[in-house]
């Protein structure tokens, strides 16, 4: 509102210059008044006819030709019809200061109060669409796109969308004027996702020269891990396939925690398969040698993947 109020006051200023200015010009001859009559006549037939930009044109230069107050009651309302309301303040004011003893006064001074109480409306648009519209910090329950309506002056117009930063600008809202804002959001950058702790996995096996069911042991849980890597490496391989049609970070990071598991089953099924086949190539050792274990700890990280593991006979 500030700035609204020191740019008409600016303009009031050069009125009132331009007003001095012309009181020390010299008096317009009988030429300038038979013209300025023949343009104002031109603009009222004009205005009758609703060419109301052809007759503001016609009222302006009439008023450069004689400076008459009482036409720029006629170029505020051509201002008027062409919504140019921030305009016809000035020049009704104009009209005010070169016509102090006025009998209609008070009704325009009545005008130009109404005209400055006038609302503009803003177009409040955001990318991506769907976020809360908040001005001068108050939220307004409207969601974009909206227009508004708001009082001449300046203003912090500002949008909330889930994901997002919160984006905001300033604006200055002119009498009566149509304006557009599109504010766009910065996606909110998430933090990187803590991996659940691994468990060690540990095998452990005593073969002795009278049995085999340790080593069907560790044959049983190769062959689950097997069957468990190549599931979850189906479903990597699915996810990935979403990710290239509809890229997104959710995606994304679902697919790596996919192909991760699914290393750790290949992974547990090859220390598995080794240790049956230690097992098979020492079933007939003596029992104080037939001692075997095998422990196996996958060292898991959201980009890597790696194993530790220890054979003991």
């Amino acid at each position: 509102m500030r700035r609204l109020v020191q740019t008409l006051a600016m303009m009031l200023a050069m009125v009132l210059l331009v007003s001095s200015s012309v009181a020390l010009a010299e008096p317009p001859t009988p030429k300038d008044k038979a013209y300025a009559r023949e343009l104002y006549t031109m603009g009222q037939q004009m205005f009758r006819q609703g060419d109301y930009s052809g007759a503001l044109r016609s009222f302006e230069d009439a008023y450069a030709a004689v400076p008459n107050p009482i036409v720029l009651l006629s170029i505020a309302e051509c201002q008027v019809r062409t919504e140019h309301f921030t305009e016809a303040v000035v020049t009704l004011a104009r009209y005010v200061s070169e016509r102090p003893d006025a009998p209609d006064r008070a009704q325009v001074e009545e005008q130009i109060e109404k005209l400055k109480a006038k609302p503009g409306i803003v177009t409040v648009e955001s990318t991506p669409a769907g976020g809360t519209i908040w001005v001068d910090g108050q939220s307004t329950s409207r969601i974009t796109p909206a227009d508004l309506e708001l009082p001449a002056g300046d203003h912090v117009i500002a949008v909330e969308v889930q994901g997002y930063s919160t984006a905001e600008q300033n604006v200055t809202v002119l009498i009566g004027a149509q304006q557009r804002v599109t504010l766009s959001p910065i996606p909110q950058v998430a933090p990187p996702e803590t991996l659940p702790p691994v468990p060690e996995v540990q095998i452990q096996a005593r073969a002795t020269s009278h049995g085999m069911l340790p080593m069907w042991i560790a044959t049983g849980v190769a062959g689950a891990g097997l069957v468990t890597g190549a599931v979850l490496g189906g479903l990597a391989l699915k996810e990935k396939g979403d990710f290239d049609s509809r890229p997104t970070e959710h995606k994304a990071d679902k697919g790596e925690r996919l192909a991760l598991f699914a290393d750790v089953g290949f992974g547990i099924a090859a220390a598995a398969g080794i240790t049956a086949i230690v097992l098979y190539v020492t079933r007939d050792k003596a029992e104080d040698q037939s001692k075997q274990s095998w422990s196996i700890k996958p060292n898991l990280a959201k980009t890597n993947l790696g194993l530790t593991g220890r054979l003991h006979f």
